[in-house]
């Protein structure tokens, strides 16, 4: 319904403007014949009826807008349409009256105001108007012909009101085969115009809906294509980017209009030669790394197809790419967990095959040294050799127990209070001397956690952030509080970590610290697996030093599910 009343709206206000202009255009010729005849065109009272009918449909024009603006339903549309009709039939009397009755050459109005109501109101609308102006055209020839009284007879007998001559009054037979002629063409002008106004009704809507339906299926086509996990990007042959997905511009966190229109070899460099390759060898496969905007790097799996237009034709390509750097994360932990298994599995033997014979060579220096009186250098390379293997022992037992698989003890910890222990025992460690912390959460963070192994973490990335940064350095420590889990934030302001090395630094023996043994940042990542949590580190791109280390860690460990850390 509110369509069909928006269209015929649209018809009223056309076909207002139209009678506004031809109102216009009348009144200006006649202004130009009467002027020209010195005020003597017109007769009698012609004048006064001319400009009236005029001013007349100037007045329908304005009234009939006024009242548009302020119809509200379909059906006082229809009456104000019904309106102009009968207006337009008045307009037409008027003129045809002024002109010669009817045998007036401007009978033809009356057939166009017929076309108009086929426009407005199709086969109703038509066959109303056809009747109103075969009324008003037979009223005049019986007004003319002394049917309607002897008076109105002689008022019309002057002929040509336009001119000066005097008429007679017609016979009505004369005028009877006018009269019929003219009722026929108007009721047959209504069937045709109706019958062509209906079929463009139909192609009209049989062409909405259609347009309906395209924008139906581009609507659904582009929320099919939005709501892809995957980025999908197509190319020319030229290799400019003509599409992308809103997930394209997610993933590689680069709004949409910096996309579009740009080369491709811009932002994915390696892909170019690639699509070549594929066309060539029919492959259509490949794995890069993007360095994304925020710092962090991204790995993608694409999947490369040929755009074809309609005719087969190739136009282009269609890249489908999908993110993998949580697969690429899980692949290095389970790479990662498997070194440490084989090395777990290693470290028994290696107790055996070494700690005994140190044993032995500790206790044979030692009872040789009893036994001996040995002085000087001598003396001195005994206890040297003691010291050695007290060492490597010590080393060996941190190795086993960092390979050795614990059960959690579980308890109720604060891990703010946790933090700020190790912060008061740090600040009488001489190593962290000039450091200055800060430590900021909520007050208090509880967790189901194991107390000395969290403790162990937190001593560990604490010492290293302060050796980092020195007398005079900055470290950080935060701690958060969600639904479900807690986490820790270790930051500091010293030299970062080496990209090369940052992938690396929770291997075991793997250590950037000369005289470190490289099992401290192996052994938090070994524990806060066994917790089912995470850690992450970034060295921060935003400037030229730092390093952050986020833990994550569930708060219930009721649940068996690890908990994967947001990055």
């Amino acid at each position: 319904m509110a369509t069909a009343r928006k269209t015929l709206y649209k018809k009223i206000t056309l076909l207002t403007l139209l009678r506004l202009i031809m109102a216009m255009v009348l009144l200006v010729t006649v202004l130009i014949f009467d002027l020209r005849r010195g005020y003597t065109f017109f007769g009698g009272p012609a004048r006064e009826l001319v400009y009236s009918s005029i001013m007349g449909l100037l007045l329908l024009c304005t009234v009939s807008a006024a009242l548009l603006e302020r119809v509200r339903s379909e059906r006082a549309m229809h009456r104000l349409v019904y309106s102009l009709l009968i207006g337009d039939a008045l307009f037409a009397t008027v003129l045809v009256l002024l002109t010669g009755g009817a045998d007036s050459v401007f009978t033809f109005l009356y057939s166009l105001a017929v076309i108009n109501a086929a426009l407005l109101l199709y086969r109703r609308g038509a066959i109303f108007s056809a009747l109103v102006n075969s009324a008003c055209l037979v009223l005049i020839g019986l007004g003319q012909t002394g049917h309607l009284g002897d008076g109105l007879a002689e008022g019309l007998s002057t002929g040509n009101l336009l001119g000066d001559s005097p008429g007679v009054v017609p016979e009505f037979s004369a005028l009877a085969t006018n009269l019929v002629i003219n009722v026929l063409a108007f009721f047959g002008i209504a069937l045709l115009s109706s019958f062509l106004a209906e079929q463009i009704r139909q192609a009209d809507q049989l062409a909405r809906r259609h347009k309906e339906g395209f924008e139906e299926l581009a609507n659904l086509h582009e929320h099919i294509v939005s709501s892809l996990e995957n980025g999908l990007i197509t190319i020319t042959r030229s290799g400019e980017i003509g599409y992308i997905n809103r997930t394209t511009s997610e993933l590689l966190q680069v709004p949409a209009e910096d996309l579009l229109s740009k080369s491709l070899g811009q932002l994915f460099p390696q892909l170019p030669e690639f699509i070549d390759e594929a066309d060539l060898y029919q492959t259509s496969h490949l794995e890069t790394q993007h360095d994304l905007p925020d710092g962090s790097k991204a790995f993608f799996r694409w999947s490369i197809s040929p755009l074809r237009n309609k005719d087969n034709d190739q136009i282009g390509h269609i890249l489908l790419f999908f993110d993998i750097t949580r697969v690429k994360e899980m692949e290095a932990r389970m790479a990662r967990t498997e070194r440490l298994a084989a090395m777990g599995r290693l470290a028994a033997n290696i107790a055996h095959e070494i700690r005994n014979p140190l044993a032995s060579l500790s206790g044979s220096i030692q009872l040789l040294a009893e036994t001996t009186e040995v002085e000087g250098p001598s003396r001195r390379l005994m206890d040297i050799v003691v010291r050695e293997t007290e060492h490597l022992n010590s080393w060996i037992t941190e190795f086993l127990d960092f390979t050795r698989p614990r059960a959690l003890t579980l308890e109720s910890v604060d891990l703010f209070e946790l933090v700020d222990e190790v912060i008061q025992m740090l600040t009488h460690d001489e190593r962290m001397e000039g450091v200055h912390f800060e430590v900021d959460g909520p007050k208090p963070c509880q967790a189901m956690l194991d107390r000395n192994r969290v403790r162990q973490v937190i001593w560990n990335l604490v010492v290293n952030a302060g050796q980092a940064v020195g007398s005079g350095g900055n470290v950080q420590i935060s701690v958060e509080r969600y639904e479900r889990s807690v986490e820790l934030t270790v930051e500091d302001d010293g030299p970062g970590i080496p990209p090369e090395a940052i992938n690396r630094i929770f291997e075991p023996f793997f250590t950037t610290k000369a005289g470190g043994t490289g099992l401290g940042l192996a052994t938090v990542y070994r524990n806060v697996e066994d917790h089912g949590g995470s850690i992450h580190v970034e060295s921060l791109p935003e400037r030229d030093h730092g390093t952050v280390f986020k833990m994550l860690l569930p708060s219930n460990l009721e649940e068996t599910e690890p908990t994967e850390f947001q990055a």
